[in-house]
This record gives C-alpha cells, structure tokens and sequence, in this order.
C-alpha cells in the first residue's frame, strides 16, 4: 500500500498533474520539448523529494518536493525553481508513477548524492533572506516558509523603485488560496503612498504587504507574526500620506493664486493705446503697468501681440484686449497695423473702436488725453442757395444751427462719428462724399428742393430724425403696421379637388388695408391684392416690428414658396401627411403677440377651444357579490356621432379630420376625485373604455371604498358597503389541531389570508419569496378544508399541481407536518390512474396536460398549482388543463408571479379568479405598459391586491442570514477568445442583412443558434465541438496512462479554470458548494474534472430518477461537499440547506430562474452567510445578459418571469447584445 506522504501515492500523483498545469505557457512548452528529447535522468527518490538530472546547456540537478500535501522544486539552474527543468522532471515522475513498478509498491533506489538531512537547497543570493528569517523567528524556514519567502523577494525586486513593474503573481502569492480571490481585479499599485523610501528588504516589505492583507480581512500566515509590524508600517503610510496632502494643497493654493490673481506685465498688467497725432498716429504700450508711462510699440511687437492672442490676453487688461481685438481681425484682412485717416477703411476700423465702451479708452488725442465726448448730434441743415432758388445747400451743424467745427474726420459707422482735434462728435452720415468738402464750413453740398420731396426722402428723415423743412415736411405722415397671418385650404391648381395649405402673412394699416404682402425676397408692395390709399407715396412705414411674424412664419417647416401660383407666388404645404395637424396646432399656438390670425372654416377649429369629454363609471350587478364595472364617455358636443366619437378618442388629443366638420381634437378631463377612485380600482379610464364588450369584474370588496361612495347610485352603494362589511366581520379561525408545526406569524397570515379567499368563494395567489414555507401555509389551509368537509360529513378531495422534481417534497411535508392528509400519485399506466382513498391526489404538469380529461372530470375540493409559473403563457396547454379543472377553491403557490410580462399575471388569475382581469385582449389594452410602465404596474397592484399576497425575505424573516452576489469576470484568451470572436463574427454577418421584423422571423433561428454557440464557447470549447489543449485537456484518472498530449491549436476553458480555483479553497475550509449550469454536458465535464481530482461531488439533471436520495446525501453531516446541479431541472422544489456558497457557471437571461437556484439554500433553516459566485466572460454576450437581467428584474419588483428566448429578444436587444 502506498503511503499518503509518498511522492508516489495516487493523491501525490494527482496534485503534481495540477502543480505542472500552473506553469505558464511558455515554460510547459519548453519544459515538455526537454521531456520529449529524453533530456532527464531519474536518480531516485528519498522520502518525500524526487530528483533528477536535466541535461540542458549544461547539467542541472533538479529537486521536486511533496510536502503539506503540496509540491515545490528546486533546481540548480539560475531561475531556481518552477522552471523548465522542473516541468520535464514532473513529466518523467508522472511516466514513472503509471509504471507497474511503482504502483505495485517497488521504490526506485535511494541514490547516496539524494540529501536525507532535510536541509534546503537555497539558490544564489538567499542566504541573507534565509539567515535574516531565522535571526526573527527563531528556526530555519521549511519548505512552504521558503516558497513564501522566495514569492516575498520576488515582489522587494519589482517594486517600482527597482525595475518598475509590480510582480502580482507573486504578492497574490503570498496569500491563502481561500484569500486570493479578494484579490481578484487588483488594478493599482497597493503600496502607492505607504513609505517615502522603499523597504530594504524583502522582511521590511512584509510589514506592509500584512497592512495591505489586514485591512481587507486576508488572513496572515502564523509564521509571519515575529516580523510583522502593522503599527511602523500604518504610520509609514499616514506619514505620506499628510505629506501628499500638504504638498497637493499647497500647490492648490498656488494656482488658486495664480488663478485670482491677474496676469501682470512686469509686476503689474500693461496696457497698449493708439496716439492720433497732427501728422502720424502711434502705438503706445504702458512700461510700468500704471497706464502712466507709456513706450513706443514697434510693429514687430504688435505683430507678436497680434498673432499670439493667449499671451496678449494674459499680459494686457480688458481694454487693450479689446481694443486688439479690432486691430486683430482688421489684421488678419489686411494685413496691416497702421491706422491712416485718409484710408476710409481705417477711419471705419476707428469708428469701432469709439464704439466700444473699453475700446474707446485706449484711443488718445496727441498729448495722450482721452478724447471729449460732445453730447451734441451733428445732422444736416437746410439753408439757401444763394443765387439758386430751386437749389438748396445742406451742411451738417448741431441741432441749434451751429456749424459744425472743422477740421474734421468722417468715422463711418453706426452710429456715425467725426473726429476733431480733441473732440469727438456722433451724428448723421455727411451729406458728400467726405473726401470732397465744398468748403471750409465742414462738410457740404448742392441739393435740389425737388429731391427733398421724393418720398425716400421723407422715409429718411424719419427714421434718422432729419428736420426737412416744414412745407416738405408736412406732406408726409407716419402709418403704423401690424401683421396678419391667414391659413386656408385651396385647391392645388383651379379646377382640382386636390387641397393644399395656404398661408400668406401682409402688413396691415389701421385701417385694415395690406399696405404689403411678405415673400422671400422682401415685402412685395406692389401686389394687386393691396390697397393703396391716394397719398400712398407720402406714407412712412417701419416693417421692423413685423420682424417676429416674419420669424414666426418660417417656423412652419411644411410650408415652400410657389412661384409658379396665381397672384405672384404663395407659401403653400401639404396637409396629406399624418404630422400635419400636430405641427400646423403646435405652430398656431406659439403665434408672437400682435399678431393677427384668419383661418378658414375648415381650419378654425385649430384656434378653437377642444372638444371635451369626460368619464363615468356604470357598476352592474353580474353574481353574488360581483359586478361588472364599466367605464363610459360622455362628450360635450352632442351632435357628433359614435363613430366621430370614437375616432376622435382614438386619436388620443390629437386633431384629426371629420368629414363635414373640418379638424378636431377631443380633450379628457378628469376631476382629482374621480382620478383617485380610477387608481383605487386600477383602472386607467382612456384604456378601460375599450373593454366595454369585456368590462372587469369586482368583488364588492374591491368596491367597497369611500372614495366610490359619490359615484354610485345610493342603493347600489348601500347594498355594496354591507356586504363588504359582513365579510369583513368573519372571524379568522384557528390552525387546524392536526398540523405538526409552529407557524411563524407571517404564515399565520399567509394562512388566513387562504381561508379568507376559501370563505368568499374566491381563488387567490399566494407569491411569497422562495424560501418562505408557502407549502406548510398551504397544507395547513388544506387540513382547514378537510376539516371543513368533514363537519359536513363528506369526503375531501385535493389536487396538487407541482414540477415533477417537487413531488415527492409535496409527500415527505405532507407526512411531516399534515399526516392526517393521505397523499397519493397519479398512476401513469393503470387503467384506473386516479388513486382511491387519498385526500391529496399530487401529479405534475407533464401529467396534468396528458391526463387532463381524467382530471377534469373530478370535483375538486381545492386545486393548488405549485411553481404556478408553469402556467404563464395562456395558450399553452398545460395553462388551458389548468383552467378546464372543475375545484371549489383554486390557489396558486409561486415566488415569480411575473417572469417577463404582466400577461403572466394574467394567466395565473386566469385560473385563479376566472375573469378577475377581464379578457387577454382587454387586459393588454387596460395594463400596456410600454407607454406608461410604472402607473400600468401600480393599476395592476392596486387590481389584485384583494387576491394576491407576496412578502419577500426582507420583509418577514429577518433572521435568515445575508445572501451576496458577486461577478467573478475571467478573461478569454488565446485560441479560446479567437473561436469567441469567429462565431461572433459569423452572427454579425447574419444580422447584417436583417433590418425588418419580417427578415428577423426568416433568420432567427439561424441567429439564435449562433449566440447559444457564443455562450457555449464562453464555457468550454468543447460545448460546440472542439477538443481543449493545454491546462484543461481532458481529465487524467487512474486508469487512464499518463500520455504526453500531442501539441493542439484547440482553446483551453478559462471558465472551467476559474472555477477549480474557485472550489479548492471553499472545500479546503470544509464548505458545501452548488454548481449549477443550464448545459448538462458542462456538468459532465465538470464531474469529470472532480473526479480526477478525487473531490467527492453528487449530479442531477432532468434525467436523474432518485432525486430525494441525492438531496437527503447531501444534507447528511458527512455528504459530499459539491453538488452539480442542471439549472432547469433543480431551481425549484428543493431543500439544499446544507450549502453556503452557490456557483451560477453561465448567467441566463430570467434573474428570477437564477434567483430560484440560489434560494435552494437561502430559505428558512438556513443558518450560514449564503455567497453566490457568477461566472462571467469579459467582453462577451454574458455582461449583456447581465445587463439585461436587471432590466427584467425591475418589472417583477413593480407589481408584486422565462418565456422562450425568441420571444424574449428583438430585433433591436439582439444587435445589442452582438455589438
């Protein structure tokens, strides 16, 4: 026999197969080529070290370890362990090991060179580590302090103060296998801030490599306690810390000065100024920052300036950096500084820079003052020609008469200026070219008396408050205008049926006259639709204000000029497309103020106030204690028919065409009251007026509400609130005396709330959590009822409903808890298949849809469906067996009252309370909610509330411990990542072609097939065919001799690697662990893995037979510590207490399906903190099932979900999750 300790023993064998597979690629590679070339030489073994001889560039001896149930090497070569010498040794041992020799027990010899001392054989430059260890602890490391110490070296000579990049192989480490994963996705440096000067040695290094672990509850190595100072290296770090944050603040406080502070010119900001000198102007710029010494600026300088606007505007103040401004862009057209006053481009640049209130201060007279701004306007004066009568002068003079001083410069501009010697001056444009004076009186010219009376004379003067002498003057006068818009319908040509929009806008006189007509050329004033009063050449007009109604028209983007219409052209637009009437009335409605609107008859209703509606409630009587409520609408405008009626309401507020009437809109109203009563009932009125021909029925319970009371007839109400009352008097009675069980009072409650519904004739749901004990509520509610039966002196039939894995969980609870209930199962071939003289007849939902006619001609005391989802969709016929069954009370049992849409809900009530919810089809209408998700959801709450009755953990037992989830994200790498993206690829391309629902149902198959590939890819390559290579090659056994594999291009399984890592350290610590997977031949090779590794486990899929023995192993103190689990077959029904950690291996697209497998452990009984590890490929359609699954999780949430996958995804979610 061979011992444990023993290098040779089986567990030896094994756990070397899984020491060789950490080595990274490259060192197998060359390690297994030394292997094949027959380079190693086995000396022998002595205890527990095997040696050998590697002939490489020269002879290495090569050391492998068993110890602690661990291997280690050592080898002479200068990497001095895990190296490949150490690979092609381990490959010799595992050869050696399949011999017949050593399996029989045979030994290989001791060779005399095999040191038996125990002494370690140390590698270059460990002595000092070694000796400074022992001088702490007292004793020699042995063979783990060793491999610590070596991984604690290896990260001293990478930290960044050495070759710069951190070694996290080794400092992961350096940690615990349990511990390693809390290191999973360590993306900073974690020694960042701890010391100024790094660690000496690999000891000191500890200290704070042990804060780091401590902090993030890691658990430290016993040995490590005589080096360990937790307390110098936590004051390491805060030291620098306060450091970082003094020399941060202050440099904070410096640009916080700096940013305050304005930018200086020396010591203080320059300032830059333009001298207009007699003869030549100049550029100046302040030298000492007070604006009082100023310096001449050479053009190169001003250039610089110019051409390096960031420094300009840090070194000069606001009034310079406006006045380069000008300068600048005057600059980049010209190309030129200088400002001359005989350029007329230049004086206009000059013009602006009086213009501007900052400008103008660097702007100076010849002694370096500010110019004077005389507040006197210069404007034209009319004065006698002195031999001419029929010729006028005109000079420009003050408003006085004065003339105006000379010399003067001419800035053009608005306004206009003139530039005196030291004066400036605004006014009107000069009446002559400025470059040509008449004299020297200013500027002045010739003008005919017969020009001052043209009508753009008379329009000048008013608008530039020129005084024309008074006999001209009189002759003109000022017209107000304000605008019109008219809209109407006109045939599209003469003579044509064909309609279009017409909308002109004209400019109206008060007397209601269009003086113009706009186009997009300009107001036309000349149009022969225009009225033009006698004096119409003497009339001042200012369109400026029509300016918003021009603005206004353009808005209305139907609209295009035709040219080619009667009258000169008009805006026309078509009124044929669906978004007519929403813009025409959205455009109508903002019309600027002033301006006035014409419609046509046809269009009038646009202006006019909406068609209202309001609604009522019509409750009638439809069985005892039940009434159908109906939600009818009464429109104001008693001379539209139904039809009108119901096109305007189908229209939604919008307006729409009637035929005769021209366009209309309706508006709803709804008082806050009758708001209130819609939302006690659930009911969404605009929706419930569709389901007159399904009107939903109501319990007088449901009615019963004082916010209804004014809304009913008085009788009706009165009948209604008794009947409510005397329900609500029945006294709610006691546990049944042969239950076997201490209720909690949540389930007290879910009890009572059960014989409520039985009492009232009504079918119910009870949704509470997974977990919560819904079947001791129900066996207690159905010992209730047999009581019940037998006071009447009458037998008591049930049937129960459940999965086909809980069945047998329905009979072991029943006998437990309601042994006065005798249970019985559906025989499947007997010709008689109903059991006789049973209470409770328990089948599952395969044999409710194949012997649904037996089933359905039995009267049923009660029916209860268990996992009640099962019944989800409304067409199937397992829902439709459901439904046909003939009880006297109904229940359904279930944690996920709706999986991915309110119509499961729907199905359930279906069943429950048959026509509680109405019809499918009105119910669709009365709860969509893709408008409106959140008030659709409350409706339905408010709806059902009566019937149904949910609590969640949280809620009711917070003694269970805390459940947590957490991603474990593995990267695909190599040939595994390069299938992921070929197959992806190849979906990519299929979509490429689909852009309408119709091509989405021809491929969707073929599409749908892909993507189960793409996720089979993410969890073994081997899921769709492909054959893994390097760590992960099929599992050895005993049985199998060990082969060296020949070389492969085939993927390795990062997801299975990740989780081997993940279950060594959970079992090491003596946890229980379910791995559940949707794919029944991942288990397999998960199994497979497991047993190479001798790690007990237990498996069930849909095909295992003898489920309650496995759970019962399982749950035993000394069962196996891993339990394989098919996703489908075991998310619901069973019991698995005995587990603390959950590992879901591929994500699926319902949370509820995965939440279902989690609480097989998080559920009453339940004494341990429950982890639950997700399995996620990174950059793969697992993180967009993820993230779809908590966009499903919310709809559940909101009233209280897994339909097929090709009706859970779209068009639109594929292409996202393929992106």
């Amino acid at each position: 026999m061979v011992d444990l300790l023993s290098p040779a023993s089986a567990a030896a064998v094994s756990a070397l197969a899984s020491y060789l597979d950490g080595f990274d690629s490259g060192t197998r590679g060359r390690g297994k080529a030394y292997f094949k070339a027959g380079r190693v030489k086995l000396l022998g073994r002595a205890g527990t070290k095997v040696l050998a001889e590697v002939t490489g560039s020269r002879k290495y001896e090569t050391l492998l370890f068993w110890e602690e149930r661990e291997w280690y090497s050592d080898c002479s070569c200068p990497l001095g362990e895990d190296c490949k010498h150490a690979y092609a040794t381990g490959l010799s041992w595992l050869r050696k090991c399949e011999g017949a020799a050593v399996l029989g027990g045979a030994a290989l010899p001791a060779p005399t060179d095999i040191a038996t001392s125990g002494k370690l054989h140390l590698q270059r430059g460990e002595e000092p580590l070694v000796a400074e260890f022992t001088a702490a602890t007292g004793s020699e490391p042995t063979r783990p302090q060793l491999s610590f110490l070596r991984n604690l070296a290896a990260l001293h000579r990478s930290l960044p103060q050495n070759y710069g990049w951190l070694d996290y192989s080794a400092f992961s480490n350096l940690a615990t296998a349990a511990d390693r994963p809390k290191l999973y996705g360590l993306g900073h440096d974690p020694f960042q801030g701890m010391w100024g000067k790094a660690p000496s040695t690999p000891l000191e290094l500890w200290s704070f490599v042990a804060l780091f672990f401590n902090e993030r509850g890691i658990t430290l190595p016993e040995f490590t306690a005589p080096f360990t100072d937790l307390d110098r290296a936590r004051k390491s770090r805060d030291d620098i810390r306060r450091e970082t944050a003094l020399r941060l603040w202050r440099q904070r406080f410096t640009t916080l000065e700096q940013e305050t502070a304005p930018p200086v010119f020396g010591d203080r900001q320059a300032s830059i100024r333009l001298r207009i000198g007699a003869k030549k102007n100049y550029w100046e710029i302040s030298s000492d920052g007070n604006g009082d010494k100023f310096l001449a600026l050479s053009t190169d300088q001003l250039r610089q300036l110019l051409e390096n606007p960031a420094a300009a505007a840090q070194m000069l103040d606001d009034p310079s950096n406006a006045l380069l401004t000008f300068v600048r862009a005057n600059y980049q057209l010209r190309h030129r500084t200088a400002v001359n006053l005989a350029d007329i481009d230049d004086c206009t640049l000059l013009g602006h820079f009086f213009a501007h209130p900052l400008a103008r201060r660097q702007v100076t007279t010849e002694r370096g003052e500010q110019f004077v701004h005389d507040p006197r306007a210069l404007t034209w004066e009319f004065v006698d020609h002195p031999s001419d009568p029929q010729t006028a002068i005109v000079r420009l003079a003050f408003d006085d008469g004065t003339p105006a001083p000379a010399p003067v410069c001419y800035l053009p501009g608005h306004p206009a200026f003139y530039l005196g010697t030291d004066t400036l001056y605004k006014g009107l444009p000069p009446p002559v070219d400025p470059l040509k004076p008449v004299n020297n009186n200013g500027f002045a010219a010739e003008i005919p008396r017969a020009a001052l009376e043209l009508p753009e004379a008379g329009r000048f003067a008013v608008r530039s408050g020129l005084k024309l002498p008074s006999k001209i003057a009189d002759k003109f006068r000022r017209e107000d205008l304000r605008p019109r818009l008219r809209a109407e319908l006109t045939p599209r040509r003469p003579g044509t049926a064909d309609e279009v929009l017409t909308v002109s806008l004209h400019a109206l006189a008060p007397d209601g006259g269009a003086r113009a007509r706009w186009q997009p050329t300009g107001w036309n004033k000349e149009s022969a639709e225009l009225f033009r009063p006698a004096d119409a050449a003497f009339l001042i007009h200012d369109y400026s204000a029509l300016r918003p109604a021009i603005e206004h028209l353009a808005r209305l983007l139907l609209l295009r000029w035709d040219p080619w219409a009667p009258g000169g052209g008009r805006y026309v637009g078509e009124i044929g497309g669906n978004n007519f009437a929403d813009q025409f009335s959205t455009w109508l409605a903002d019309v600027p103020a002033g301006t006035e609107i014409e419609l046509s008859p046809e269009l009038a209703a646009f202006a006019a106030r909406p068609t209202r509606a309001h609604f009522t409630l019509e409750v009638s009587e439809s069985g005892i204690d039940w009434f159908d409520v109906e939600v009818s609408l009464r429109v104001e405008d008693t001379t539209l028919t139904a039809e009108e009626i119901e096109l305007l309401r189908q229209a939604k507020g919008r307006f729409i065409r009637l035929a005769g009437r021209g366009w209309r809109r309706l508006e709803l109203t709804i008082a806050p009251e009758d708001s209130a009563r819609f939302e006690r009932l659930g009911l969404d009125p605009a929706t419930a007026v569709d389901a007159r021909r399904e009107p939903p029925k109501f319990h007088a319970l449901q009615l019963a509400d004082e916010a209804l009371g004014d809304a009913l007839p008085e009788k009706l109400w009165r009948q209604i609130r008794d009947r409510a009352s005397s329900i609500r008097q029945i006294a709610p009675p006691a546990l049944p005396a042969g239950l076997r069980a201490e209720m909690r009072p949540y389930q007290l409650e879910g009890f009572h709330f059960l014989t409520h519904l039985a009492e009232n004739r009504f079918g119910g749901v009870l949704a509470d959590d997974m977990g919560l004990g819904k079947t001791l509520q129900a066996l207690a509610w159905l010992l209730w009822l047999a009581g019940r039966a037998a006071g009447e002196n009458r037998d008591f039939r049930a049937l129960v409903v459940c999965p086909k894995s809980v069945v047998f969980n329905w009979e072991t609870e029943s006998a437990r808890f309601a042994p006065e209930l005798t249970t019985g199962r559906l025989a499947s071939r007997s010709t008689t298949p109903m059991p006789a003289g049973v209470a409770v007849v328990i089948v599952n939902y395969a044999q409710l849809r194949l012997k649904a006619a037996a089933l359905a001609e039995v009267g049923w005391d009660a029916v209860i469906l268990d996992e009640g989802q099962n019944i989800k969709n409304p067409a199937s016929a397992t829902a439709q067996a459901a439904r046909a069954l003939k009880a006297a009370n109904r229940i359904v049992l279930t944690g996920t009252p709706i999986e991915n849409r309110l119509l499961d809900l729907w199905s359930l009530f279906a069943f429950a309370q048959p026509g509680l919810l109405g019809g499918q089809t009105a119910f669709k209408r009365l709860y969509n909610d893709r408008e409106d998700p959140a008030a659709a959801h409350a409706r339905l709450a408010n709806r059902v509330r009566h019937f149904m009755l949910r609590r969640t953990k949280s809620q009711v037992a917070r003694d269970l411990p805390p459940r947590m989830e957490e991603d474990i994200v593995v990267e695909l790498d190599g040939n595994q990542r390069k299938l992921y993206e070929a197959e992806l690829k190849r979906a990519r391309q299929m979509l490429l072609g689909v852009q309408t629902k119709r091509e989405f149902d021809t491929q969707r198959f073929n599409i749908l097939q892909s993507l189960l590939r793409l996720r089979q890819i993410c969890c073994d390559p081997r899921l769709v065919g492909a054959e893994l290579s390097g760590s992960n090659r099929p599992a050895r056994t005993k049985k199998t001799p060990m082969t060296e594999p020949a070389e492969s291009e085939t993927p390795a399984s990062a997801k299975l690697e990740a989780l081997l890592d993940t279950l060594e350290p959970l079992l090491a610590e003596g946890h229980r662990v379910l791995v559940f997977s949707q794919f029944v031949t991942m288990l397999e090779l998960v199994r497979d893995e497991l047993a190479a590794r001798e790690i007990k486990y237990l498996m069930l899929t849909g095909q295992t037979e003898n489920r309650q023995e496995l759970v019962q192993q399982f749950q035993s103190p000394d069962g196996p510590p891993v339990f394989l689990l098919s996703l489908k077959a075991a998310g619901a029904g069973l019991n698995l207490t005995a587990a603390s950690y959950v590992v879901l291996y591929d994500p699926w697209w319902n949370p509820a399906v995965e939440a279902q497998a989690i609480d097989r452990t998080h559920r009453i009984g339940q004494t341990a903190r429950v982890i639950a590890y997700r399995l996620l490929a990174r950059d793969t359609v697992e993180e967009k099932i993820r993230a779809l699954q908590k966009e499903k999780a919310t709809l559940a949430a909101s009233v209280v979900q897994e339909e097929s996958l090709a009706q859970v995804l779209d068009l639109d979610s594929l292409k996202h999750i393929l992106s």
